[in-house]
Formats: structure tokens, sequence, C-alpha cells
């Protein structure tokens, strides 16, 4: 987590910190969090990222569920999102989350290009520049 110095000889420089240290930090009032435009001119990122960090929080309908076996993603009825995934922990749910979600919201622009209305966007149907998934037998 990037942070502004706020006190000291290093006040007001950017500085790299973990969450627990950056939240004392705050906390104390010696660092405040840095915006992205003050990462970005400190050298720390490319200015034309949009967003740099990962929301510490799962999209809205979308949930962790942990099982014996690990964390399965649900939707807000319980269903499993993807058959047989599981993730080793929370954060590793969480990422996948967010990139079904940003999948979905492509296929739905990607829907709205095409005019198609109630057209299959099943994982396993061709879509444009994508040769369809081969078929093994068991």
């Amino acid at each position: 987590m990037y942070m502004k110095t706020l006190i000291g000889r290093m006040a007001g420089s950017i500085v790299s910190m973990q969450k627990h240290v950056a939240e004392a930090a705050a906390a104390n009032g010696t660092h405040e969090p840095a915006t992205i435009e003050e990462i970005a001119a400190a050298g720390l990122m490319r200015s034309d990222d949009v967003d740099p960090f990962i929301p510490e929080s799962f999209p809205d309908g979308i949930n962790a569920v942990f099982t014996p076996d690990g964390f399965e993603l649900v939707d807000a009825d319980g269903r499993a999102l993807e058959k047989s995934a599981l993730y080793p922990n929370l954060v590793a749910a969480r990422h996948a989350a967010w990139q079904l979600k940003e999948a979905a919201a492509e296929t739905e622009i990607d829907r709205e290009d095409n005019g198609a209305e109630g057209e299959d966007v099943s994982p396993d149907a061709p879509r444009r520049g994508r040769k369809p998934k081969m078929q093994t037998e068991a």
C-alpha cells in the first residue's frame, strides 16, 4: 500500500508499506494514503494505469464459501459460479471473482456491439477470433 509521509526528513515522499503497518501509521498521523496521481508522479507506476489496487472486497453478488478443499465462489443464491474451481485462500478467490466480473462486463459489451439478443455466451461457445475448445474423450 502506498502512503505519503507527513513528518520527518522524508516528509512528502511516497513509500510502500504492508496494509497493517499503513493503517497504524495513518492512525498515528505520520502518514496518509497516497493518491494515484502522487504515486504516478513518484515514478512508482505508469500514469496510464487506471487503478493499481485490487479491491479488498468481493464484487456485488459474488461470495466465497469455505470448503474442506478450499474456497468456492458462489452467487447471491449460493450456487457455484465455476464448476470444480477451488481457491487456496481468500485473496485468490477475491482475485478470481473480480476477473469473473470483468469477463462478464466484456461479454455484455460484446453482446451490445454485435446487437445479439439471447445469443449463447457459454464458455464453450465459439466467439470472435477464438477457436472452440477441443472435446476430449475420457
